[in-house]
């Protein structure tokens, strides 16, 4: 067998096998019909599916913010016996993905799908008859192991079904729902615990986990290739600095968004309904940041291939070595962790000098649209680097952005301008070598 050609496009390490023509042409179109089994509708019906499924934990997770002084005063207990029940959530939801991933890789991503829907609205349900801290501790943990692995799966769906040119605006489109999350949840919280009651709340969260089930039942395609082609780079210090760099982006992003509300309700005097109508900032920031930087990103991807003089449909599903795939995802990272750094200071200035409202929401707007930017850029590049491990790949970065934001009351630890600012130093401090050697 003749020596590996290696080359690179945009980003991507791809790897040629120097073979008989025969053999490279059956090869050519063994890879490309992987992708042309699904139309272009077909595509965007399967992400706005997934999608749907991804919105259903930041549903979960935010619808509970606005209710937790209720909850502790109905249940008799102190806030910091609620927050272990936040606590324990992102416990599971970083720990379950590990093992939904590798069951979607062996039984099929729908499979997967069916199983964990019906187990989050059986804790919905749970949720919404509970009279007590044990049984609301024990199904919110449940209501997580439904849950967690739902962004993993929509990832590897986005992964099975689409080509690495036009990856990036897919996977943005994905990630809508996940960012939707913090921002639609905690105003139908507030909303709902001010009107119906809390109870209602689980309800909705039932109606909709239903909804998407009945959904994913009878229109998801199984997407799910047993034999992945392609080559994964195993550079560790790479992965790292990957990880934990958009690990920090995401707590520092998740810290403003927890701190809102009690920081808004304390400094301004706000209903908690007001409170939540405060995140729909974070819902405009979220809609142009993945449509922009989707765009953007497959812009860079074909930008870095021609000028390597590559064609890309002879490389769409290679691996290229000696080629820098970081060059491609992440040359507009450098235009966003100014963004990101400068609005993450400023918010924590602006809401210990107590400037006016406007300028903490202008804030908000910056941070959310340059950090959704830079986790989805992260995102796809990792998934990219790791053709052939979709499934742990996903996960890393599940766990990796879980495990900074499993503290208890982190609001209370991010009440001053100077934790802002030493959390948007963070990022600068783990990506920057990333960066700077590419």
């Amino acid at each position: 067998m003749k020596p590996l050609l290696r080359h690179s496009i945009d980003g991507i390490c791809t790897e040629v096998a120097v073979l008989e023509p025969s053999t490279s042409v059956s090869s050519s179109i063994e890879s490309k019909s992987r992708y042309a089994a699904f139309s272009k509708t077909q595509r965007r019906w399967i992400v706005v599916l997934v999608a749907l499924a991804a919105f259903i934990p930041p549903l979960s997770v935010f619808i509970y913010m606005p209710i937790i002084d209720t909850l502790a005063e109905e249940l008799d207990v102190s806030i910091e016996h609620i927050n272990i029940t936040i606590t324990s959530y992102l416990l599971v939801q970083g720990l379950i993905p590990a093992l939904l991933s590798n069951l979607s890789d062996q039984l099929g991503r729908r499979v997967v799908y069916l199983v964990s829907l019906p187990i989050f609205c059986a804790a919905c349900v749970g949720l919404a008859l509970q009279e007590s801290y044990p049984e609301l501790l024990i199904f919110r943990m449940v209501q997580s192991a439904g849950t967690s692995g739902l962004l993993a799966l929509g990832a590897l769906v986005v992964t099975d079904v689409t080509p690495r040119d036009r990856r990036g605006r897919y996977m943005s489109g994905m990630l809508i729902g996940v960012n939707l999350g913090p921002v639609v949840a905690p105003v139908a919280g507030g909303f709902m615990a001010d009107t119906v009651g809390w109870h209602q709340c689980f309800w909705l969260l039932l109606a909709f986990g239903s909804s998407v089930g009945v959904l994913m039942f009878g229109l998801l395609p199984e997407t799910c290739r047993h034999v992945v082609g392609g080559h994964s780079r195993t550079d560790k210090a790479e992965d790292a600095l990957i990880l934990v760099g958009s690990a920090f982006v995401y707590l520092s992003f998740t810290c403003m968004q927890d701190s809102l509300a009690h920081l808004a309700i304390e400094k301004y005097e706000l209903s908690g309904l007001q409170a939540g109508l405060c995140y729909v900032p974070y819902g405009l920031a979220v809609v142009f940041s993945s449509y922009g930087v989707g765009k953007m990103m497959d812009h860079d991807y074909l930008t870095v291939a021609r000028a390597s003089g590559l064609s890309l449909s002879d490389f769409v599903e290679q691996c290229f070595d000696d080629f820098p795939v970081e060059r491609a995802r992440l040359r507009t990272v450098w235009y966003l962790f100014p963004v990101v750094v400068a609005s993450t200071v400023g918010y924590g200035w602006a809401i210990e000098a107590k400037l006016n409202l406007a300028v903490i929401m202008v804030m908000q707007f910056l941070c959310c649209l340059s950090s959704t930017g830079i986790c989805n850029t992260c995102l796809t590049l990792y998934m990219d680097i790791h053709p052939r491990d979709p499934g742990a790949a996903s996960v890393a970065m599940n766990l990796m952005k879980g495990l900074p934001t499993m503290q208890p009351d982190k609001s209370n630890r991010t009440r001053t301008p100077a934790s802002f600012q030493v959390g948007s130093g963070t990022p600068i401090n783990t990506m920057a070598p990333l960066l700077l050697t590419r």
